[in-house]
C-alpha cells in the first residue's frame, strides 16, 4: 500500500478503486504529455511516437516496480474449503500466521487500515506454532487480538503451508480462504461487505 493508495482509502474509496486508479491516472498524465509531444513540429511522427511509447513504459514500469500488482488484486481467489478447525462464532477475519514471517508482518498494515476503515471489523491472528512474535503480540487492540493456535496439523492443511492466510469465519464455520497469493484488493473489499 503506496501514499497514493492510502490516500485514496482515506476518502472512502474501495481497495481495488485505491489500487487502479493511480495507473488510470498514470495512462491519462501519459496521454497529455504525448499530446504535448504531437504538437513539436520539429520531430517526425515516427519519433514522436516513440518517445510517447517510451514516456509511457517507463512511468508504468517504474510504478509497478514500487507497486506491483498481485494475483489477488486481478481476480479474487478466495475459496469455500471444508476443515475440522472450529472458528468463533460470531464474524471474524481470523488470520493464521506464523512467528517471525516477513509476510505475516507485512499484513499488519493492511489490518489496521482494515480496522480503521470499517469499525465492525473484529480481527484474530492465529499464531501458529511455538514461538513468540514480539510485532504480531504487540497488535492486541479492541478489534484484533492475538492467540496462540494449537491445532498446528488442521492448520497446515488450510493453509497448504502459505502464511499467512485469511480466513473469514461466522457461526464457527468458515465462510472463504485465501492464502497470502490470492488476497488483495479485491479480498478487501469482499471483506468489507461481509462486515457491513
Amino acid at each position: 500500500m503506496n501514499v497514493i493508495e492510502n490516500f485514496l482509502l482515506d476518502f472512502n474509496l474501495s481497495w481495488t478503486a485505491s489500487k487502479y486508479l493511480p495507473i488510470v491516472l498514470i495512462i491519462f498524465v501519459w496521454f497529455l504529455i504525448f499530446r504535448i509531444i504531437l504538437n513539436f513540429k520539429a520531430l517526425t511522427t515516427l519519433i514522436k511516437i516513440t518517445i510517447g511509447i517510451l514516456v509511457l513504459f517507463l512511468s508504468l514500469t517504474s510504478y509497478f516496480i514500487f507497486n506491483p500488482v498481485y494475483t489477488g488484486d486481478i481476480y479474487n481467489g478466495g475459496e469455500i474449503i471444508e476443515t475440522k478447525l472450529v472458528f468463533p462464532k460470531q464474524k471474524k477475519l481470523i488470520v493464521i500466521a506464523l512467528s517471525d514471517c516477513p509476510y505475516c508482518h507485512q499484513s499488519i498494515e493492511i489490518l489496521n487500515k482494515l480496522t480503521e476503515r470499517n469499525p465492525k471489523i473484529q480481527i484474530e491472528y492465529w499464531l501458529t506454532g511455538g514461538g513468540f512474535d514480539a510485532k504480531i503480540k504487540r497488535l492486541k487492540s479492541k478489534r484484533i487480538d492475538v492467540k496462540q493456535n494449537i491445532e498446528i496439523d488442521e492448520s497446515i492443511l488450510l493453509t497448504e503451508g502459505v502464511f499467512p492466510t485469511f480466513v473469514l469465519s461466522q457461526k464457527g464455520k468458515l465462510v472463504k480462504r485465501w492464502t497470502n497469493q490470492s488476497f488483495g484488493s479485491l479480498a478487501l473489499d469482499e471483506i468489507e461487505t461481509f462486515f457491513d
